[in-house]
């Protein structure tokens, strides 16, 4: 993941040199175990801070080149809406969500259309009525559109015709290029955005109080799918 946004990263080859030495010599699938130390311990860490801040999302821009990054696991599917600044990929919106226990038993390519389905449903709002590409590992994925209806099972069938009606531009990215979406497909735990106690605790912060006073700027509340209350 830190390598897809390596470019925003300032001295990143200086900071990440250590954490290098540490993988000399490894080959796939080594087990040996890693001398982690205090320094690894606090590089590691602002390894992940120095990604924080360079992945700030982007406010999206009518008419830039989108893209939908998708990836999923065994326990959860996950996906990034990007588009295109100044010849790099900037990302939009992050989505990640834990698999029932249903899902977890889908075949390998039933839980690659199901990211995609949930993915393309989460972003609708930012998709609708904007042409996009779906980047996917699974290559069978890619010609889901042009095979023949009886060859797919009716919640496939129900899942591609939801994807259809905002774009039918599926496209091959290998697993190990598709940094972001596969990180956010591993995470474990996910743990839903509290909105209500967000809007509660923004009533009594007093810098954000002042600054709904100042006369030269202007926010608009939005209401929230509870009905309750309202978020700056």
């Amino acid at each position: 993941m830190i390598n897809f946004y390596l470019r925003y990263l300032k001295d990143a080859a200086k900071t990440q040199a250590p954490l290098h030495e540490l993988l000399k010599g490894a080959k796939k699938k080594d087990r040996r175990k890693v001398h982690w130390t205090d320094n690894t311990r606090r590089i590691f860490e602002k390894c992940k801070t120095d990604l924080a801040e360079a992945a700030l999302l982007s406010f999206p821009r009518s008419g830039l080149p989108l893209s939908l990054c998708t990836d999923a696991s065994d326990f959860a599917v996950g996906a990034v809406l990007q588009q295109l600044e100044n010849e790099g990929w900037k990302p939009i919106a992050f989505y990640s969500k834990k698999l029932n226990e249903t899902q977890t038993r889908y075949s390998t390519y039933d839980r690659e259309l199901l990211g995609i389905y949930l993915s393309v449903k989460h972003f609708k709002h930012l998709l609708e009525g904007n042409d996009f590409v779906t980047y996917t590992d699974p290559k069978p994925l890619t010609f889901a559109f042009k095979q023949k209806n009886e060859k797919a099972s009716p919640r496939q069938q129900r899942q591609l015709q939801y994807i259809s009606e905002f774009s039918c531009n599926i496209q091959h990215v290998l697993g190990k290029d598709n940094f972001v979406a596969d990180a956010l497909s591993r995470i474990e735990s996910i743990s839903e955005i509290n909105f209500d106690a967000i809007a509660e605790e923004q009533t009594i912060d007093e810098e954000l109080q002042q600054l709904l006073h100042n006369n030269s700027l202007k926010f608009k509340p939005s209401t929230l799918p509870s009905g309750k209350k309202s978020l700056v």
